[in-house]
């Protein structure tokens, strides 16, 4: 699974989409994903299922966060090709996931 995106810089647009997910509803939305990748992984299913169920949950995220899946690829691109923006989201993630972790709140 994983949230591995090639850069292609001559393909880096400044133009925000018009749909843009915000930086804070983002992390959630990225936290929630990451939760729900390593729950998948802990569980030992075979890599297939592993994608059905993720592919599965990942619906329920959408819901949950009342965004699309195509919003959320539009904003992943977009954030993933700002190294800035994407560098202060993801040290909030991994920062919410380790206090997460630390009281025990990891599910």
């Amino acid at each position: 699974m994983g949230f591995v995106l090639a850069c292609n810089s001559d393909s880096i647009s400044d133009t925000k989409p018009a749909d843009l997910i915000s930086e804070d509803k983002m992390v959630g939305v990225l936290i929630d994903m990451h939760l729900t990748e390593s729950a998948l992984s802990l569980k030992n299913f075979h890599r297939d299922s592993s994608l059905k169920l993720f592919a599965f949950y990942k619906e329920d995220i959408y819901k949950k966060h009342q965004i699309t899946e195509a919003q959320f690829k539009d904003s992943y691109t977009y954030y993933s090709e700002h190294s800035k923006e994407f560098n202060t989201m993801y040290a909030r993630i991994v920062d919410s996931l380790s206090m997460k972790e630390i009281t025990g709140k990891l599910k």
